[in-house]
């Protein structure tokens, strides 16, 4: 029977929101907004004390006589915040709103609450005009307590090695990419992940994403995000075994 509750151990390491935003934000002389992103930090510095700058090359060409110049700057195109944790990661850049959330994930009332609230201050300070893609993706790691590794006990899409005990599987990484309900797409990855205490883990990395354009401020983007967070949990539901999910609530 698949779940349709919160799981005891739920396996998700990293849950995040992202919005794509066109036209990148500028300030009224045409720069990047850095004064913006300043007004965000300090509005946030309690919440979110550990601050860094994110930087891109503007780079530049310039020709004369038959020979040219090449020069390359960097400019300030956004900042990355972090709670004193480090559980809880903002990034404002001029072009993308980014946040997540790490282990432990608590509910997705207390994901989608930060969401909002750190887009309101987005917002307020950079008055963007434009949603182009909206993107909500959870990254789960499952661990195998059995040392006897079956992925066919685990999971519902795995790859088939024609001779398992002739070419045992040292690694491996599966990309599929999915047409949902609703208009929307879903890329979903399973991956080989480093050992977890000494126990074999496997990545299911759960995109799920729409390219429509929104208005920022329009009330239709949270409607949609609810909507891919049931494209995202019927994906996993569907990916997983009764296995996994026994092991879930244990």
């Amino acid at each position: 029977m698949k779940n349709n509750r919160p799981y005891k151990n739920a396996p998700i390491v990293e849950a995040a929101l992202e919005f794509i935003i066109d036209p990148p934000v500028k300030s009224e002389e045409g720069k990047y907004a850095g004064n913006s992103f300043s007004q965000i930090q300090k509005t946030l510095q309690e919440e979110y004390p550990i601050k860094k700058d994110i930087q891109a090359a503007n780079i530049s060409f310039q020709i004369s006589s038959g020979s040219h110049t090449t020069n390359t700057q960097q400019v300030l195109c956004g900042i990355r915040l972090e709670s004193a944790d480090k559980k809880l990661v903002f990034q404002a850049l001029d072009n993308r709103f980014v946040f997540s959330q790490l282990a432990p994930y608590t509910e997705w009332a207390d994901f989608i609450n930060e969401t909002q609230k750190l887009w309101n201050v987005y917002k307020k300070a950079l008055k963007p005009k434009n949603i182009t893609r909206i993107g909500l993706r959870y990254i789960n790691q499952i661990v195998f307590e059995n040392k006897d590794m079956k992925l066919e006990n685990y999971f519902e899409l795995y790859p088939h090695i024609p001779k398992p005990k002739k070419y045992p599987l040292s690694n491996f990484i599966v990309q599929i990419q999915l047409s949902l309900k609703e208009n929307q797409m879903a890329t979903v990855r399973q991956v080989l992940a480093p050992p977890r205490d000494g126990k074999a883990a496997v990545i299911l990395d759960i995109d799920v994403f729409t390219q429509k354009k929104f208005a920022a401020g329009h009330k239709d983007v949270w409607n949609v995000i609810e909507k891919m967070r049931t494209n995202k949990n019927t994906l996993f539901e569907d990916f997983i075994t009764p296995h996994t999910r026994k092991e879930f609530d244990q």
